[in-house]
């Protein structure tokens, strides 16, 4: 039976993967393997996604694997633990497409907006949650191919007793997207996020701000339930 465990094929395990993730090419085991392709509804988000037990970890008191990912030539990494308290990530650095990423969300999917989104943290899980930074890079749109890229952002986080704040400001570019919000256990992100073309430049921005609902000075959109 121990044998049986240890050489199940990761392939017998994709079926039960939750929408909308996929993954394509898996070959391997459960703790030693890869994928050739991860992503979402169709979208490629990471590629050549490797896993690899950490037999050492039991000591710790957790079933942990060390993952690496790869997008645009970019190698990442992060610790991927199950222990009594749920699933935690540890020593976070990974790149990231954004584009499917904001096509999970409803309102955020038919602005079409991409660029490479970078996750850094120290630990990240239901209970632990330090130094998790966002920094979104080269943000461009469909609807704006004459101000691509039009800027970088950071977004900070926060655990509060009402979920994880978040609180979002621009680094450099011609769109000032800058807002706040928080993230409640088990939902989606709520709050503002304040769209603002710099002065002289909202022409280029206008069938952005139209798809948004605004005019060409800016636009503040509602996340979310409040």
């Amino acid at each position: 039976m121990l044998f049986l465990i240890v050489r199940m094929p990761a392939s017998l395990f994709i079926g039960f993967l939750p929408k909308p993730w996929q993954a394509g090419d898996v070959r391997g085991t459960l703790w030693h393997g890869q994928a050739a392709q991860f992503g979402a509804n169709g979208q490629l988000l990471v590629s050549d996604l490797r896993w690899d037990w950490q037999a050492a970890e039991l000591l710790r008191g957790k079933l942990a694997w060390q993952i690496s990912t790869l997008h645009n030539q970019t190698t990442g990494h992060a610790l991927l633990g199950l222990e009594l308290g749920g699933l935690k990530a540890e020593n976070v650095d990974v790149l990231l497409p954004l584009a499917p990423l904001l096509a999970l969300d409803a309102k955020m999917a038919p602005l079409q907006i991409g660029g490479n989104l970078a996750i850094q943290a120290k630990a990240a899980s239901e209970h632990d949650w330090d130094g998790v930074v966002l920094t979104l890079s080269d943000a461009h749109a469909m609807l704006t191919p004459q101000a691509n890229p039009f800027g970088s952002y950071r977004v900070d986080t926060q655990r509060k007793p009402e979920g994880i704040a978040w609180k979002m400001r621009p680094l450099q570019g011609i769109l000032h997207i800058d807002g706040q919000g928080v993230i409640k256990p088990g939902g989606k992100p709520q709050g503002q996020l304040h769209f603002v073309p710099a002065k002289g430049q909202e022409a280029l921005f206008a069938p952005l701000m139209a798809s948004l609902g605004g005019s060409s000075a800016g636009y503040t959109l509602q996340l979310g339930g409040q």
